[in-house]
């Protein structure tokens, strides 16, 4: 059977720029089963899977493109706030085939901006107290700000209904003040906003709406919690969690963001990738083509 390729991207996420581009591994979580490689001068990741469907490299690409409208949402509607909420977003995604008939013989690639900052599961718990929290008189340790910030996101995903399904560390980078996060607006350009110290969210293959207050909305955040509490050990974190929570309850009532997100990402989406399908079930992880 000859090679086969299926390519979509645009603008910045043009294949032709994408995959004549240098790259190199990036080793940050080995063992895993994505290969990461970067691509500096366009300040992409490229994400390596072998043996998976069409239909999940779509989804996951959709699904970036709805996180990153989620986190923007909220990010503007908590200010004035002391963070940022970022999930880089898909520009172009490749589905390839040697010889294979099977799709655990094709190689699906994903490219979408790079997060900067570091994984959760990768940060030193130090006893130095150098953080600020917003309304806390006192500096804080780098773990009390973390618990602080994933109380936040914990609750906006409880709140939406948003069930990561794989709410590892390594899935949370903690990103620096001052830090260059890219998206792309309706038009298809770059966009460079500069940070403040918060919180960025990958890995989106498994993502689902389950619905506010979800059994497994509420199972993410107890996974969360018991990993996040485990690695900097000690009490005060659940306080900062719970802190963290509170900010998004006071603020926001009964709004939802979920709705108005998914439309915004499906439309971005067909303009992105030539409007390849008629619709995305994020309930049910399902694509559905014309």
């Amino acid at each position: 059977m000859p090679s086969q390729e299926i390519a979509y991207g645009t603008h910045e996420g043009n294949l032709d720029t994408l995959q004549g581009s240098l790259s190199c591994p990036w080793a940050i979580e080995p063992a895993r089963s994505s290969e990461i490689e970067l691509i500096p001068n366009l300040n992409l990741i490229k994400k390596i899977k072998l043996g998976r469907t069409l239909d999940k490299l779509i989804y996951e690409a959709f699904a970036t493109i709805f996180m990153s409208e989620i986190l923007k949402q909220y990010s503007d509607i908590l200010r004035p706030n002391d963070f940022t909420l970022y999930s880089p977003e898909a520009v172009g995604f490749t589905y390839s085939s040697a010889d294979g008939e099977s799709y655990t013989d094709w190689t699906s690639a994903l490219y979408q901006f790079f997060c900067p900052g570091v994984p959760l599961n990768k940060i030193e718990n130090k006893k130095e107290k150098k953080f600020d929290i917003d309304g806390w008189k006192w500096k804080v340790r780098i773990g009390s700000r973390i618990a602080y910030l994933a109380g936040v996101l914990s609750e906006i995903f409880v709140n939406e209904g948003i069930s990561h399904g794989d709410p590892q560390l390594r899935h949370i980078f903690m990103i620096p003040e001052h830090a260059e996060l890219r998206y792309l607006d309706d038009k298809g350009s770059q966009i460079k906003v500069m940070s403040r110290n918060g919180l960025g969210v990958i890995d989106l293959e498994h993502c689902t709406l389950t619905g506010p207050y979800s059994s497994e909305c509420l199972k993410d955040r107890e996974i969360l919690m018991e990993k996040l509490f485990e690695w900097f050990n000690y009490k005060s974190a659940q306080g900062f969690f719970e802190n963290g929570r509170k900010v998004v309850k006071s603020r926001i009532g009964e709004y939802k963001a979920s709705d108005l997100a998914y439309h915004m990402a499906m439309r971005k989406f067909a303009e992105r990738f030539d409007d390849i399908v008629e619709r995305i079930d994020m309930e049910n992880r399902a694509v559905y083509h014309k």
